[in-house]
């Protein structure tokens, strides 16, 4: 069943991007995107994708991801933005 929500996809984007645990480590310990992308496998704009919630890591960066990081999968899933035409 799905239910209609009446959700402000601005203000949760942007609470997102506030709290988004990748960025905060990156944040944290310094690191440019394409630094944290060398460390994690992957480019800089990968790493900008994921912060931005615009995609979610593929399921073979997991691990990877929680190793560098000790950030859980999901922890992230929560990150991801509203498809446009839910906006």
């Amino acid at each position: 069943m799905i239910f209609a929500l009446d959700i402000d996809y601005q203000f949760v984007s942007s609470m997102r991007a506030m709290n988004n645990p990748l960025k905060a480590f990156r944040e944290e310990k310094r690191l440019t995107q394409v630094e944290l992308g060398r460390l994690l496998g992957v480019d800089g704009m990968t790493v900008s994708r994921w912060e931005r919630g615009d995609h979610l890591p593929r399921k073979k960066h997991w691990s990877r991801i929680e190793e560098a990081t000790g950030i859980a999968p999901s922890q992230l899933v929560g990150h991801v933005k509203a498809p446009e035409s839910a906006q």
